[in-house]
């Protein structure tokens, strides 16, 4: 019997821990406190040769010492119910802080076995002990001693902890506000020992290490929001909830975090459509530090998704092919490996690829389809269902269509919120799969709000202004030029870049959030009015009088009135008139717009800066310029020029390394060029990388090898 009621405390003590993880999760600042609070009074009561049962129980409580004061928080709530505390019974500020807690605590551990030693030393661990602060009129060796070693315990790891207002603090910075106050709050005795452990532990568990673990605890906590706000489609705040993540784990050199991160963001921009800003993310994924091989295979798995979809853009040539190719790949890797999650996220991508671009009753999709489904059936993977819920639901949908596990299939539909009535599916027979999320969701995400304004260009003045929105920031006039240092701040340079960008004008709001988000109302408006006077000031004096910035006193909409034209402009107007040649096979006229395209983007959108507002733009800008250099090469070897191909294929690969049609264009201008040695070197060069960083050599490039060589 003494075991059954044995077993039954520790059960019940193991969910009472649950409870305060859950309600510790709601503060970040409270992460692990329980936990680390008793590891000390561990330690400590050892060191002060404390007896086993005594230790124990002393361990007990401090594991759970905060239910009481987490409990009450939840009382003041409204409508709160919890019927084991009572609480909502009553408001409970009738009654005072420490006296309510004892109740709470009594309510909730006082009959249960094992439980019984831990409820004095809790009511006496706020006892001072001088007595100047006592409660319970206690004070010194009055006080129990696990009721002593639990109040430094807590403290130490309170001020240890960094809290909104104020930076994590050293351990000896610590253990001086722990002495000021020996003797008056707390026992001299147990604060030495609390020092002889930490000395011990040469820091293991010390202030430092506490900060450390801090970090890396709030950087999962963004990386779980980052989750959440993703399932519910708010991207703009999943995207700053994985870039906190990325941020804390880049500074906590922690690489599973930074990849977890980078991995969300991702995600985000694929169910955006946002194909540009998801090959970045890629990118960034490819250069994190300490790669696992599983790690690796994913990465390779997001990029066959990423290839898949970059066909079903317009002009997306063989993508899907190497997408398909990847993928494939990735699944015998995960079945050799039995990497059982991964390789049902990568049957999910290759089936709904599939899906999209073949159709609902395709045979190669239906066998990946069922696949999937077995593996959801057998192993418990729906993790990975919920995970890639925009992935996975068109497939759970097809299977009710197709009936391939459809009893299976309509449960999954109800465990992730979308249980779906018979006349949708009738409906969905009769459309395309690719709009089968837009039908089932309310809102799904887009790239227009990804994509910059469209330009509008200003008639051209006799001497037309120009501002460089690539590279260094630059404004030119005939010979007058200048650049961002003429500009009083760095900020104002940047402001003067947004507002050259938004023909429209943008809004005084908009620009205080941007550019001073954390300043109160009055300072942001301040320093926004500094800014534009700055601005005006510094066109007025390399300009003249004609160049005014003004601000509409209705809509608070500032803008820039006077004719300019950014690089920007110039660049799409050159690429347009390049592709819309082509299409007319005048290739010596298409050629000429091409390189002028590309030679308008002299680096970076918007150099230096950063922030929300300049990520979609750089994106595109740094997308367009890779198409608009692929379009010179292909027309300079139409026009057999091969060294001039070669040339601009080599810059195209120096932005995208992985791009296919840049490795293609290289070989077949060595080939122009009868370089044959140098072409097979370089294919075996492409081989090597593509498959050390996809797992696979794409087959378009096997087949303008082979071509070239050939002669086919």
């Amino acid at each position: 019997m003494g075991n059954v009621r044995y077993s039954f405390s520790d059960r019940y003590q193991q969910l009472v821990m649950t409870l305060i993880t859950l309600l510790e999760a709601g503060n970040p600042y409270n992460l692990d406190h329980c936990r680390l609070v008793a590891r000390y009074c561990d330690k400590v009561a050892q060191r002060l040769d404390l007896a086993q049962t005594r230790r124990e129980a002393l361990v007990r409580a401090a594991e759970v010492h905060t239910l009481g004061v987490h409990l009450q928080m939840e009382e003041k709530k409204s409508q709160q119910s919890l019927p084991i505390t009572q609480l909502g019974s009553r408001s409970g500020r009738e009654t005072a802080i420490h006296e309510r807690d004892n109740e709470i605590l009594e309510a909730v551990l006082g009959n249960i076995p094992g439980f019984e030693l831990c409820l004095p030393l809790l009511r006496q661990r706020h006892e001072f002990y001088d007595g100047s602060g006592s409660l319970l009129g206690l004070s010194g060796q009055e006080i129990l001693v696990e009721a002593r070693i639990l109040a430094v315990a807590d403290a130490f790891v309170d001020l240890a902890t960094p809290k909104a207002h104020r930076p994590s603090w050293s351990t000896s910075e610590v253990l001086a506000t722990l002495r000021q106050q020996s003797g008056r709050q707390f026992d001299p005795a147990v604060i030495e020992a609390l020092l002889a452990v930490l000395q011990e532990e040469d820091g293991r568990w010390g202030a430092l290490a506490r900060s450390q673990q801090f970090e890396n605890a709030r950087g999962h906590h963004y990386l779980e929001l980052g989750h959440f706000y993703g399932q519910i489609q708010d991207t703009a705040w999943a995207l700053r909830s994985y870039a906190s993540a990325e941020r804390i784990a880049v500074s906590t050199d922690n690489s599973d975090l930074e990849v977890k991160a980078v991995a969300g963001q991702f995600l985000v921009y694929i169910n955006q459509g946002a194909l540009e800003m998801a090959r970045q993310s890629l990118n960034r994924y490819r250069s994190c530090r300490q790669l696992s091989s599983r790690r690796q295979t994913i990465a390779h798995m997001y990029w066959g998704l990423l290839r898949w979809l970059e066909e079903l853009e317009p002009g997306g040539g063989d993508a899907g092919e190497t997408g398909h190719q990847i993928l494939e790949a990735v699944i015998a890797r995960c079945r050799e490996q039995e990497w059982v999650v991964v390789l049902t996220s990568a049957l999910a991508f290759q089936s709904t690829m599939l899906l999209y671009q073949r159709g609902p009753s395709d045979a190669e999709h239906l066998d990946c389809l069922r696949q999937f489904l077995d593996l959801v059936a057998r192993r418990d993977v729906f993790d990975a269902v919920e995970r890639y819920r925009p992935q996975t639901l068109p497939l759970l949908l097809n299977g009710v269509v197709q009936n391939v596990h459809g009893a299976l299939c309509r449960n999954l539909l109800t465990r992730l919120g979308e249980p779906c009535p018979e006349g949708l599916y009738e409906r969905l027979r009769q459309l395309p799969p690719v709009q089968w999320m837009g039908v089932l969701l309310s809102k799904v995400g887009g790239r227009d709000d990804l994509s910059p304004p469209a330009a509008t260009l200003v008639a051209h003045a006799e001497q037309p202004i120009l501002v460089r929105l690539t590279g260094p920031l630059q404004v030119e006039r005939g010979d007058v030029a200048f650049g961002a240092d003429e500009f009083s701040t760095q900020k104002a340079a940047r402001l003067f870049a947004l507002l050259a960008s938004c023909r429209g004008g943008v809004g005084d709001e908009a620009l205080l959030e941007t550019f001073w988000p954390t300043a109160s109302l009055e300072r942001g408006r301040n320093s926004l009015r500094t800014c534009l006077h700055n601005i005006r000031q510094t066109l007025k004096h390399h300009l003249g009088e004609v160049c005014r910035v003004d601000r509409c006193r209705k809509t608070g909409i500032i803008r820039l009135c006077f004719a300019y034209q950014t690089d920007c402009e110039i660049f799409q107007r050159e690429l347009g008139t390049a592709q819309e040649m082509q299409r007319q096979h005048q290739w010596d006229e298409a050629l000429k717009s091409a390189r002028q395209a590309a030679q308008q983007l002299h680096g970076e959108y918007m150099q230096g800066a950063e922030g929300e507002y300049v990520e979609g733009p750089r994106a595109y800008f740094g997308d367009q310029r890779l198409r608009a250099l692929l379009l010179q090469g292909r027309l300079e070897w139409e026009l057999q020029d091969g060294e001039a191909c070669e040339v601009t294929a080599v810059r195209a690969l120096q932005l995208d390394d992985l791009n296919e049609e840049a490795h293609r264009l290289r070989l077949q201008a060595l080939a122009l060029q009868q370089r044959t040695a140098e072409m097979t070197r370089c294919y075996s060069l492409s081989q090597h990388h593509f498959r050390s960083e996809l797992g696979i050599v794409p087959q378009s490039i096997v087949a303008a090898y082979e071509g070239c060589l050939y002669g086919t």
